[in-house]
């Protein structure tokens, strides 16, 4: 897939910040792209930070979430891999900014940093001053909020990637949550896994038309369908969806 239209997502994977990082993922795939992040990453035979590595040059964007810029646990330590990622994505920003054909922003590589609070980043990475990181509050409503309006901004001259107003995102993503909450999950407490979770982004995004990678044999191939269980029956946006998609099969030639 080209890199034009993944995104890097650097963020906390700790259960207190799941909502959010659930809500980060939601916000890419209703852009219509797709998210990257450690969890797909599934390579023992390389080394961890060369995958890291390989996955941040492939994406055309990326997202860091710097929140927990404190403290934790009886050692007293802060977690030093989101600060790390980033770095590392801000190095490939600069990079490609300054090195390539300024005509062509295809190639260039657009950074978002995150943080809970506004300011948080002038005391704890000061070097970091004139980024203007964009502050989510803890709140699943202000990430999708924040994301989705960054990518749509950034974005504007791409027809071919729907936009839909923030508002009726928020009522798509709140379906989503419904949903997600009826799934027959793979985890040991019964929730869903990440896999699955985002297996259902992708539909029920790809069924208001805001993604659409599996309209190809190719796109088939490299998202194959992951299956989801549900208590009860799949939302009727997925099931109205797969309907149509079967009426253009069989009015197919």
């Amino acid at each position: 897939m080209k890199a034009t239209y993944k995104v890097f997502l650097n963020f906390p994977y700790d259960q207190d910040f799941k909502g959010l990082s659930i809500a980060l993922q939601f916000a890419v795939v209703a852009k219509g792209l797709v998210p990257v992040c450690g969890k797909d990453m599934i390579a023992s035979d390389k080394i961890r930070i060369y995958n890291l590595t390989d996955a941040i040059s492939g994406c055309r964007f990326s997202i860091h979430d710097l929140s927990r810029n404190k403290g934790e646990g009886e050692d007293n330590f802060m977690r030093g891999n989101m600060p790390l990622e980033a770095g590392m994505a801000l190095f490939n920003a600069f990079n490609s900014q300054r090195n390539r054909d300024k005509n062509d922003e295809s190639f260039q590589h657009r950074f978002l940093l995150m943080t809970s609070q506004p300011h948080e980043h002038t005391i704890f990475a000061s070097d970091l001053n004139g980024l203007d990181p964009m502050y989510h509050q803890n709140d699943e409503i202000e990430m999708i909020t924040k994301v989705y309006t960054w990518l749509n901004n950034i974005l504007k001259s791409r027809p071919e990637l729907k936009s839909l107003p923030i508002t009726r995102i928020k009522e798509i993503y709140q379906e989503f949550i419904s949903s997600l909450k009826d799934i027959k999950g793979g985890e040991t407490s019964g929730e869903a896994t990440h896999e699955e979770t985002r297996e259902l982004m992708y539909r029920i995004c790809e069924s208001y038309q805001l993604w659409d990678f599996r309209y190809s044999m190719s796109g088939r191939e490299e998202f194959p369908e992951a299956q989801i269980q549900f208590n009860n029956k799949p939302p009727e946006s997925i099931q109205n969806f797969k309907k149509q998609r079967m009426s253009e099969k069989d009015k197919e030639p």
